[in-house]
């Protein structure tokens, strides 16, 4: 049997190649730049495809993963006005 990939999946491997390519083409990395930060929970999910990217592209991110008991404190004491 030959396996073929739903279409769902074709269309978001292009968008990653398009974001990729994007990165590698117009993002000039500068050593005294601001880091990028991602704060996100300590699973794979919609944090995943970003830290990929990064990770294909050679760029630096600061991944910040947090557990879901810290989650209250971490939103009081960083989003709080």
């Amino acid at each position: 049997m030959c396996h073929v990939p739903s279409f769902s999946l074709c269309v978001y491997i292009y968008i990653y190649i398009y974001i990729y390519i994007y990165i590698q083409r117009f993002v000039i990395v500068d050593n005294m730049a601001a880091k990028d930060r991602l704060l996100y929970f300590d699973l794979r999910a919609r944090g995943e495809p970003t830290r990929m990217l990064y990770g294909l592209a050679g760029l630096s991110l600061e991944d910040d993963r947090m557990l879901f008991q810290e989650w209250p404190t971490r939103k009081a004491s960083q989003f709080s006005l």
